[in-house]
């Protein structure tokens, strides 16, 4: 990528492209029909660029283009199976991995290992003053998850990118198995951004049931808590 190119290219597709090297992902894999689901929400870099439009290049639109995080990936690295990038806000990522694992083993992805990704990197303070106008942080700046105390989120940055695959054989190493997942949405809460227990319930109900577990099974938890 040269210099133009890279001053018009989102850092969150930059980024990806690091991580992505970093991890190894060619050797990793056998370069059959890979699939890439990218799970990435703000896009704040498109706002930054359009404060000078007289510097708007050829390669503007398609660094700054959400949909072009995974198509960059694919491009890179010839992958050739889907290429998606997957908003549902602080869900992206795991919303992407369900899609992902549902593409793998069919004739989409054929047999072959598919590239979960995740990337949010924060860029402007409107972004994060529009979710403190909202509510939605923790005014310390400490997330407090299954606190009685707990009165928002924090944002971060990150990115991660997950090689997974059908079997251990698409892949020359295997760390964790994914034994299920399940989405669904809140549908009528108390408010638009509210959540609902009971849906919630159901949705983690329904990836025990995906991967043949009961709540007996489970002995350790990783999860996040929303501000919403």
């Amino acid at each position: 990528m040269r210099v133009a190119e890279a001053i018009n290219t989102d850092p969150q597709q930059r980024v990806l492209l690091l991580t992505a090297v970093n991890a190894d992902v060619m050797s990793c894999m056998e370069k059959k029909a890979i699939g890439v689901y990218t799970g990435m929400s703000y896009v704040d870099y498109a706002k930054i660029i359009a404060r000078d439009i007289n510097g708007f290049t050829s390669q503007t639109a398609s660094g700054t283009s959400q949909s072009v995080a995974s198509g960059r990936l694919a491009y890179t690295f010839d992958l050739k199976g889907p290429a998606l990038s997957i908003d549902t806000a602080c869900s992206s990522s795991l919303v992407a991995a369900h899609i992902g694992t549902r593409a793998v083993g069919t004739r989409e992805c054929a047999t072959a290992a598919i590239s979960i990704c995740g990337v949010n990197l924060t860029l402007l303070a409107y972004t994060t003053a529009m979710f403190q106008r909202a509510g939605m942080l923790a005014p310390d700046g400490r997330c407090k998850t299954l606190d009685a105390s707990a009165d928002g989120y924090v944002r971060a940055e990150g990115c991660e990118i997950i090689l997974l695959a059908a079997s251990s054989d698409d892949v020359t190493q295997l760390s964790v198995a994914l034994g299920g997942s399940a989405v669904n949405q809140d549908g009528r809460s108390s408010s638009l951004t509210a959540p609902n227990g009971p849906t919630q319930h159901a949705v983690i109900k329904s990836a025990l049931l995906d991967g043949r577990f009961s709540a007996s099974d489970v002995t350790s938890l990783h999860l996040h808590g929303t501000g919403t």
